[in-house]
Formats: structure tokens, sequence, C-alpha cells
């Protein structure tokens, strides 16, 4: 399609670092979380511990990153148009039929790890129950905002950030290695996450977030593809 970006190994595809509208946040320690060998990466969760300058008091700031297709897809285009009519991602258990074209969902858009990407962050209180959960969930993809919280020490939401970023993942995590940390405390040693995804030599942070889940919800599921359940307890 004409319409879409450039993106081929002599021409790679660049975001603008110069783009003012975008909170520039690479150096922030993003992750992913999605079934083994997925290519359209379309969410992602930032977490970080902020301690006070005399370490008396800790906060913590959480983000959730959702891929911005529609940087790229204009308003009545062709790409527009199809994307109403398909309405979203269809998964079977062999092939899945793309919302959107493959360069967005599987490469430009997908917040591969390594790569800049375009995204935003929302920050907002969570409301406790699941269906609120999936409700903010679905509010986020279909809006294309990006967020992020800033919590003090007992998760009480203190300010919340609204707006479109400029993000790095760090790691493409596995359910399985999601599982591993929650249940350890520890780092999946199969190479997932590297160097660069630690905070100091501590990987503290990984299970923070999972456990901020599980305060807001006593049992949080990871549903995947391949049928595998988790309860995160």
């Amino acid at each position: 399609m004409n319409e879409m970006p450039t993106d081929t190994k002599s021409n790679p595809w660049k975001p603008d670092l110069s783009d003012t509208q975008r909170l520039d946040i690479r150096d922030k320690i993003i992750f992913s979380i999605d079934p083994i060998g997925s290519l359209d990466i379309d969410d992602a969760i930032s977490f970080e511990i902020i301690k006070s300058p005399d370490l008396s008091s800790v906060k913590y700031e959480l983000g959730v990153h959702i891929a911005d297709a529609s940087y790229f897809i204009t308003p009545g285009s062709a790409s527009d148009l199809e994307a109403r009519k398909r309405g979203n991602t269809i998964y079977l258990a062999d092939r899945r039929f793309n919302m959107v074209p493959e360069i967005l969902s599987e490469n430009i858009c997908s917040l591969r790890s390594g790569s800049a990407r375009y995204a935003g962050i929302f920050l907002e209180p969570f409301i406790i129950g699941f269906f609120f959960i999936y409700l903010f969930y679905f509010i986020l993809f279909y809006f294309l905002v990006s967020v992020i919280w800033n919590l003090d020490s007992s998760y009480k939401v203190l300010s919340t950030w609204f707006g479109r970023t400029l993000i790095k993942s760090v790691s493409e995590m596995s359910y399985e290695s999601a599982q591993y940390i929650l249940n350890t405390s520890n780092v999946f040693p199969s190479g997932e996450i590297g160097d660069e995804f630690k905070l100091g030599n501590q990987y503290f942070f990984i299970p923070g977030s999972f456990k901020l889940a599980i305060i807001l919800k006593n049992t949080l599921l990871f549903d995947s593809n391949t049928n595998f359940v988790y309860n995160l307890r």
C-alpha cells in the first residue's frame, strides 16, 4: 500500500526523535507480556520505584503503553476504511487476520524490545472489579492514549498523566517467564531479559508490578492463545 510507511533493511523506518508532541520515555524500564512467538506486540507495561533523596519514603510510577497505529493511518484512507470494516484482529488456532496491515501490526507498531516505537501512556485510578479492568483496556486500545500513574507507598493514586509517547521496550516476556518471576521473585533464566532490564543488580520492579496488580485484584488471570491459564496469587 502506497499510504503505508517504508520499512526495509536498506531503508528502515525510524521515529521522529524531534517530535515535541510526544513524551520521550525510552529511558524507562518497559516490557511486554505475550504468548511465545507473538509478532503483534501492541501493549507494554512500565514500573518504576522512586525513592526520596533521604530514602525515607517510596513512591511508584506505573505506565500502560498501547501501540499508536493511528499515527500511520489517515482518517478516510483505504487502511482506515478496511480497519473499520474488520473491527478487530481475528486469532484462529493456526493463523491470524490483522485489522491493520502487517507492516504496522507486526513491525512498525509492534513494541519489539530494543526498538523505539510510538505509543501512548495512560495513568488513571484502577477500579476494583475485573469488568472495569477490561473496560479500561478497551478504552486505551480504541482511543490510543498513553498513561502514567504516580502512586504512594500504599498504591494510592497521586496523579495521572495522559498523552502520546516514544518508548523502547527492554524485554518481550512470555506468560511462562512472567509466572516464573511471580512465583520466585527472581529473573527468568532463559535470556529473555537483557542486562539493560536491570535496575542496578535487582529485578524487584518486575514482581513489584505484579504485586500491584494482585493488590488491586486478588486473582489475575493470564489467558494466552495457546490455552495457558495462570492463577497469579
